[in-house]
């Protein structure tokens, strides 16, 4: 029996004892006598029994004042039983002061009695918050009498429907009751008298008819009597169970797939995260890290990646933070492979980690952007890397360049054909070679106009750089069994004025090319002041192309582009066309860009836009129904607030349906504002306009924006067409056909010259083509 039902029990039996002596007053003269002394001999006992309970875990003050009161009262009581009392009457001033010390006491008793009641009442409010408003079991086992004592908290008696709070029952009743799987375990703790925290028992109540899952988190014993401390646990094993399938099933479904999937689970010191590890590794993982499993489970973060794992952390936590994925690009340290990791929020504070080896993915796209910023024939910067390049230069105090060009370099063409331009070229960029090799900057862009930048030269190098430039103004070279002697247009700038503006240096090197191609001598020029007359003729070739568009001298040519596989006109592009009476013809972009820089760009593409769709639809549609029209868009047009909308009434007006009309998007476009051009095409593609990437593969060149853009067709540029011999172009023609292919879009080869040309993309799987080959652009109407 416990101490707590033992003084239980003595309390009852002094109450008792003390309720018949009462009685007994009316037979017993000396109690009846002392009257006052019983009264205090009880109080006296409640004090005992009330106040000092737990007597020890009171504070100090509570403790002298009950011992004093105690005391005081004792005496009270002596004085009643003794002749004190008689003798406090005889002196008026000690009977006064005696009584006001009685009284003082009986005030105090009362504070006493108010503070144990306060007590009380915490106690009580701590039971309900802790016990009765929790899914709480209070078990107690009487192992002397073999019997079990349950209490449920007010919130299972309601959640279970339970009649009664306290369910008493006997001990070998109450082992039926724990399931048979857990009967062993059960004994074993019975006979231990030990039940572990976190113990998990499961027990049917009332002959299976209501299932619980108890979870102990406390007990102590006493004597002979076990007191623990449980929780109802089912609703949480249950959501345990649902979370671990649902994460079991995830877990196989990424297993077999081709990328590392782990789940990692952070280490804490205090409140902050200071560490991870791993807690489920792939197979496939294993292989992407070249780390081995033990070496991956056993050791830490810090361990395996200490140079990077603080900020793994950090991107992590963000994840967790947005409850958002998050993607990061990481390059192995073991194998030098690189994986796109993304980082998933998942269960119990812990990360699902996916990792997805783009090695060759990434040498992929990084050879699209070197073609997108370096000429193919000789490796020099293009115009784009060109300008990339200058970009990131820091300043410099001097700098001269060197600009040249071939002359008469379409005459050449027209009479020994593109490749041997190509070799020409080839040939002319071996003398800019040594310069590349000491650092200074090559470019070859336009084709035929090479630029070479000397920063902070010495004099020396420049007289040497002078000296050569004289002895190639015109010079002889051996191309494909024969010797030509060829004129190059070679002028040069010079600024020392810091910071050099080096873009308008090699402004003012072209400015002295073209001087020196309209020399009749074989001389290089270099800049002077009056060559700035040279704006002028732009000023003069802004209002050509004003008096062009205004007078309609600019025309719409149509292009056929064929499927070879049923020669069937798929697609018929727009392409303007400008021939001046004095100027002759002018590419397409000499004005387009002209157009740019004149603030010309919208009058031209509003009035091209309208007659293209005008001419289309009036002479063509008719003869080639099932063809769609391919419409060019400048970046400036497609960015022209609410541009779509006049495409689209023009379209309409004209009789055609939007699927009609494809907008065609050349990639270079993308580099100025992605999520813009994206937002644009969203527009088009809602109103049901086809789209098109155009001469993919001559600048931007990422495969992401390929993911990024909702296209219809991708255009392959004319580099693919006239470097197919390559078998680097070979493999990314492959992979942009496959990624074309899966993604259901049509794919286009553009300039397409020659039948050798055509049967080497029919080969590869493009069969939809568009060049000289199959139709040269020609006016209608």
């Amino acid at each position: 029996m416990s101490k707590l039902t033992n003084r239980r029990l003595i309390f009852l039996g002094i109450s008792l004892l003390y309720s018949s002596s009462y009685l007994l007053m009316y037979f017993n003269p000396f109690i009846h006598d002392n009257t006052p002394a019983f009264l205090l001999t009880g109080v006296l006992l409640l004090m005992i029994f009330l106040l000092f309970r737990d007597f020890l875990d009171k504070g100090l003050r509570v403790k002298v004042i009950t011992g004093l009161v105690s005391l005081i009262v004792l005496f009270q009581l002596i004085s009643e039983l003794t002749t004190l009392h008689e003798w406090f009457k005889s002196n008026d001033i000690m009977h006064l002061i005696i009584h006001f010390i009685f009284g003082v006491n009986y005030v105090l008793l009362g504070y006493l009695v108010y503070f144990e009641n306060e007590n009380y009442q915490k106690n009580q409010s701590l039971r309900k918050a802790a016990f009765d408003y929790n899914q709480s079991i209070l078990i107690r086992i009487d192992y002397k009498k073999r019997l079990v004592e349950m209490e449920f908290s007010e919130f299972l008696k309601e959640a279970y429907c339970l009649l009664k709070q306290t369910i008493s029952i006997d001990l070998d009743e109450f082992r039926n009751w724990v399931v048979e799987e857990e009967h062993l375990r059960f004994d074993e703790a019975i006979k231990q008298k030990a039940f572990l925290n976190n113990d998990v028992f499961h027990i049917r109540l009332f002959e299976q008819k209501i299932e619980l899952t108890m979870q102990i988190k406390g007990s102590y014993l006493v004597d002979f009597t076990h007191v623990i401390l449980a929780f109802d646990y089912t609703d949480f094993e249950s959501l345990e169970k649902t979370m671990y399938e649902e994460n079991h099933l995830r877990m196989e479904l990424l297993k077999n797939l081709k990328v590392g999937v782990i789940e990692i689970e952070f280490i804490y010191e205090g409140d902050k995260i200071v560490d991870y590890k791993h807690i489920y590794i792939n197979e496939y993982f294993v292989d992407v890290v070249s780390v081995s499993k033990k070496e991956l489970l056993e050791k830490t973060a810090k361990d395996l990646i200490p140079n990077d794992y603080l900020d793994r952390i950090e991107i992590y936590l963000d994840a967790r933070k947005t409850n958002k994925p998050v993607s990061f690009e990481r390059r192995i340290t073991r194998n030098g492979r690189y994986c796109m990791i993304t980082a998933y929020p998942s269960f119990n504070d812990h990360m699902v980690v996916i990792y997805q080896d783009v090695t060759e993915l990434k040498a992929l796209n990084d050879r699209l952007a070197y073609l997108a910023t370096h000429n193919t024939l000789n490796a020099f910067y293009n115009q784009q890397g060109l300008e990339e390049h200058i970009s990131k230069l820091k300043p410099v105090k001097d700098a001269v360049c060197f600009y040249a060009s071939i002359s008469k370099i379409n005459s050449i063409k027209a009479f020994y054909g593109i490749q041997f331009i190509d070799k020409l070229i080839q040939e002319i960029g071996k003398e800019f070679l040594i310069y590349k090799k000491e650092g200074f900057i090559v470019a070859n862009i336009s084709y035929h106009h090479f630029i070479l930048v000397l920063l902070e030269p010495k004099e020396e190098l420049i007289f040497d750089v002078i000296d050569h430039a004289n002895r190639s103004v015109y010079k002889k070279y051996h191309i494909i069994d024969t010797e030509i002697n060829v004129k190059q247009n070679i002028g040069f700038s010079r600024i020392s004025q810091e910071p050099v503006n080096l873009f308008e240096l090699i402004t003012q090197a072209a400015v002295a090319n073209n001087e020196a191609s309209q020399s009749e001598h074989n001389v290089i020029v270099k800049y002077e002041e009056s060559h700035g007359f040279a704006l002028k003729k732009n000023i003069n070739m802004a209002s050509k192309l004003y008096q062009a568009i205004e007078n309609k001298q600019i025309d719409v040519y149509y292009q056929k582009i064929v499927d070879t596989r049923t020669n069937e006109v798929r697609y018929i592009e727009a392409l303007a066309r400008w021939i001046d009476p004095e100027l002759g013809f002018v590419s397409p972009d000499e004005f387009f860009e002209l157009a740019s820089k004149s603030n010309l760009i919208d009058y031209l593409e509003d009035y091209l836009v309208q007659l293209a769709i005008k001419k289309f639809s009036r002479y063509l549609k008719k003869d080639y129904p099932k063809a769609i029209l391919n419409l060019n868009l400048s970046p400036a047009a497609l960015f022209k607030t609410n541009f779509e909308l006049l495409v689209l009434e023009k379209t309409i007006s004209s009789g055609l349906k939007t699927d009609d009309v494809c907008i065609e998007i050349s990639e270079n476009t993308f580099i100025r504002n992605t999520d813009l051009c994206i937002e644009t095409i969203n527009k088009f593609k809602r109103y049901g306009f086809r789209i098109a990437i155009d001469d993919f593969g001559s600048k931007y060149s990422s495969l992401g924006i390929l993911d990024q853009v909702p296209f219809d067709i991708l255009k392959l540029d004319g580099v693919f067409a006239t470097n197919i011999q390559s078998p680097t172009i070979l493999d990314i023609v492959r992979t942009l056909k496959d990624i074309a292919h899966k993604g259901q879009k049509d794919i286009v080869i553009e300039k397409v010259e020659t039948i050798e040309i055509s049967d080497k993309f029919k080969a590869l799987g493009i069969y939809i083509q568009q060049g000289y080959f199959y139709h040269k652009p020609e006016k209608v109407g």
